[in-house]
């Protein structure tokens, strides 16, 4: 490998390092679907709550981890038999009496996740009888639990949501907005996108009693985008109806246009759920009636009135009552229902449901002037009224108006914050790999260099043995030359001379002349 590879691999290993070394550190619960331990239990969820063998085998195998005092077995039998119930919406109060019992006896002998498991499941069940004020109780304790796993993060952000409907629906939108916000933060913590759509419809339906229009539409909004991105349908069509009635509460212009769209959307689709059957076509029955087609709006009625009374959920009938008084009072009839509409009345005083109290007091007082009672008109409007004080006063608007601002200025300095980390992280990484190129241009440069020098003593070196030899060269080239006129041109010029008579003296000291210059020249030569 040479210098130049060396280099590059050095270069990358340092950019690795750089990117790495920004990574966010935040640990999030991975998710996991809950795998039950137990046989009976494995067993038991594979069934459907509907089958007519469910129950009995749910009861058998729970009688049994009691008698052993397996208590966590026992809690699984029930997680399983309550999550069912819960998803499914069928209500069995025996199911929830036995956990609720369970919950009495033994809550501390079971682990966190149960605990908290089985909490929501019953308070889920009291919010759907409209017993709120057991339902906050359950909720509470749910919440309670330090999360340590995927579920028991996702338990505690359930428990959250499920406070912040029970807030929401009392009439305590600063209690159910702090409740949303706890929610939103534990369903990121482990990364639930489904959920977090479910609290922003919370979200909304909590500023759309607050009247804030704009809040509200926005958080529905981006409820719908996370059903539609997920393919949730059940959740999708639920924030469709939530944005209907805000819709129908602030008086919307473009009510009718939503509500045909998203009956037209369910038509048309393969969904067939029983209670968003029945709330799809209670609106769609109001559309009618406000556009006088009485005819239609009965005859949508009739075609669910069997759902209603099979699902037997108190949600559904309230809201099947609702538009069913709706089309008796536009019809100028008296309504067939008011005496279960009083007992509906009285309920919601005891249990602070001031939104259905507002509405059914509202009917009533309709309904007594049809019937020409001023009296008991005049009551009701006035129950009205105080309810409508109560929901709205100018003094909660105000201390709502600052836990909005105060939530709206927290999230935009979460935002700040986090900009600033990564503008931080940025410009270290920038920084980093500055180092990183600078550290890469002098490693090479030195390299080079040293390269270079090397190469100056190599020609160096290489240029004094040349010298050398060429001197060595030289100097035996002379004594050759030297011994050549010594041994070779003198004997020849003293042959010469010898060679010469008596008579040429002249010539003779000639050559001893010429043979001394050349001893001469030979000597300087050695």
């Amino acid at each position: 490998m040479n210098y130049q590879q060396k280099n590059f691999l050095i270069f990358l290993l340092l950019l690795f390092c750089s990117c790495n070394s920004n990574k966010n550190k935040t640990v999030f619960f991975e998710s996991k679907e809950l795998k039950y331990i137990d046989l009976e239990a494995k067993k038991l969820n594979k069934m459907d709550i509907e089958d007519k063998h469910f129950k009995t085998f749910m009861l058998e195998k729970y009688n049994q981890k009691l008698k052993i005092n397996d208590f966590e077995g026992a809690a699984e039998i029930l997680d399983v038999a309550s999550s069912k119930q819960l998803a499914t919406l069928v209500l069995d109060n025996e199911i929830t009496n036995l956990v609720d019992s369970f919950l009495k006896l033994h809550e501390e002998k079971i682990s966190p996740t149960y605990y908290s498991s089985l909490n929501c499941c019953v308070g889920s069940e009291k919010i759907n009888m409209g017993n709120f004020t057991s339902a906050l109780s359950y909720c509470k304790k749910a919440s309670s639990i330090i999360p340590f796993d995927y579920t028991s993060c996702d338990n505690k952000a359930f428990a959250f949501y499920k406070l912040a409907i029970i807030y929401s629906y009392t009439g305590e939108q600063e209690l159910a907005l702090s409740s949303n916000q706890k929610a939103l933060f534990y369903y990121r913590k482990c990364k639930n996108e489904k959920d977090k759509g479910m609290v922003y419809i919370n979200f909304a339906i909590t500023f759309s009693e607050l009247e804030n229009d704009f809040a509200a539409e926005k958080y529905f909004d981006k409820a719908i985008a996370i059903f539609k991105k997920e393919k949730d349908t059940l959740n999708l069509f639920t924030s469709y109806f939530n944005k209907i009635e805000h819709y129908r509460v602030s008086k919307n212009p473009k009510l009718n246009s939503l509500i045909e769209k998203c009956y037209q959307l369910y038509t048309k689709s393969n969904y067939d759920f029983p209670a968003d059957k029945i709330d799809i076509t209670c609106y769609y029955a109001r559309k009618l009636i406000e556009e006088k087609r009485f005819e239609e709006a009965d005859s949508l009625l009739k075609n669910i009135k069997f759902d209603v009374n099979e699902l037997n959920l108190p949600n559904t009938s309230e809201e099947y009552l609702i538009t069913c008084s709706n089309l008796e009072l536009a019809k100028k009839k008296n309504l067939s229902n008011e005496k279960k509409i009083n007992q509906f009345v009285e309920e919601f005083k005891k249990n602070k449901q001031l939104g259905n109290l507002l509405v059914f007091s509202n009917l009533l007082k309709k309904n007594a002037i049809n019937k020409n009672d001023f009296k008991s008109a005049f009551n009701y409007l006035a129950l009205f009224e105080r309810t409508k004080d109560q929901l709205f006063s100018d003094e909660y608007k105000v201390k709502i108006t600052e836990l909005n601002k105060k939530y709206n200025i927290k999230t935009k300095e979460q935002q700040i914050t986090i900009q600033k980390k990564t503008i931080k992280n940025k410009n270290n990484s920038i920084i980093l790999l500055i180092i990183s190129l600078i550290a890469f241009i002098l490693f090479t440069l030195i390299i080079l260099s040293r390269q270079k020098l090397k190469k100056l003593k190599k020609d160096k070196a290489n240029s004094m043995t040349y010298t050398k030899k060429l001197i060595e060269k030289t100097e035996q080239e002379r004594k050759r030359i030297a011994a050549d006129l010594h041994d070779s041109v003198s004997h020849d010029l003293l042959n010469l001379k010898h060679s010469i008579d008596t008579s040429g003296e002249d010539y003779k000291s000639k050559i001893d002349s010429i043979i001394n210059e050349i001893r001469i020249i030979s000597r300087n030569l050695h």
